[in-house]
């Protein structure tokens, strides 16, 4: 799901501390990537909350960390996560959350990712706004995949991980269920390997409205490389980290936040991410 940037200057109207494959009869929302357009870079500001060599930057889609540069090209990150519980009863409309890893698409043209989505309303064989959950991957421009039915609450190891030239191995494991590890090796030539991430994701686009109420999502044992001898995490500075900040334009032409990160802990290898609107 490749992010889309934004350059209004941010109004905090919202604003916390920085704070086995079975398709069954899932329902996919549509993909940020299918937009495919190259847009204006983002405004940014220098640090998050004072933490060294990390930097902020707006975002329509995306509340999280982001790794880029380097001098290599990324090969390899995963995360630890709880599946959020979305509260349908304060989003009650078609809305969701999604909670990933993967490389590229910050500022790139292709995404190679895995990971989970939580919706409100998105099952039609569920009651109108009911919460629906399901694992997924993606090899943008290729449409989303749907895995398998996840549940709330259910912690879910993932991993994308270059394993040759063009080769990835996207896998993501349910480890309450203690069921085998759901994947997929998928092929892209033309992915650049730019940049790495760990993600909360969910915007508004059509019918769906987002993200939807998740309260706070966390991640854990993040790791990320530019090949085996560079493995680090976003406190690394070998690359540039940046801490994404989810906004949207209201009617006034403000920017409300949507959901943010908060700053790094455990050594840069785990955060949270804060919802806080879906305006």
């Amino acid at each position: 799901m490749k992010h889309r940037r934004i350059t209004r200057k941010r109004n905090l109207l919202a604003v916390g501390a920085m704070s086995a494959l079975a398709l069954g009869a899932l329902s996919v929302a549509p993909s940020a990537g299918a937009a495919g357009a190259s847009l204006p870079e983002t405004t940014s500001q220098p640090s998050v909350l004072g933490v060294p060599g990390v930097r902020t930057e707006d975002t329509h889609e995306w509340a999280g960390y982001v790794a880029t540069g380097g001098g290599k090209p990324f090969t390899y990150v995963a995360a630890e996560f709880t599946v959020a519980a979305v509260n349908c009863g304060v989003t009650p409309h078609l809305s969701w959350t999604s909670q990933w890893v993967g490389l590229d698409g910050w500022h790139g043209k292709t995404v190679e990712q895995v990971g989970v989505k939580s919706e409100c309303g998105g099952d039609r064989d569920l009651p109108p706004n009911a919460a629906h959950y399901y694992a997924w991957w993606e090899m943008y421009p290729g449409p989303v995949r749907v895995l398998e039915p996840v549940n709330a609450g259910d912690t879910v190891e993932a991993q994308v991980y270059e394993i040759s030239p063009g080769e990835y191995a996207l896998s993501l494991q349910d480890v309450t269920k203690g069921g085998g590890e759901a994947g997929e090796v998928e092929f892209c030539h033309a992915c650049k390997n730019a940049s790495a991430e760990v993600i909360s994701e969910g915007y508004n686009e059509d019918d769906w409205k987002g993200p939807a109420d998740f309260g706070r999502e966390s991640f854990s044992d993040i790791s990320l490389g530019e090949y085996t001898d560079l493995i680090g995490n976003f406190s690394s500075t070998i690359w540039t980290n940046i801490a994404a900040i989810q906004d949207q334009e209201n009617s006034h032409g403000d920017l409300v936040v949507d959901a943010d990160p908060t700053p790094l802990s455990a050594g840069g290898t785990a955060f949270s991410v804060v919802w806080h609107s879906d305006k």
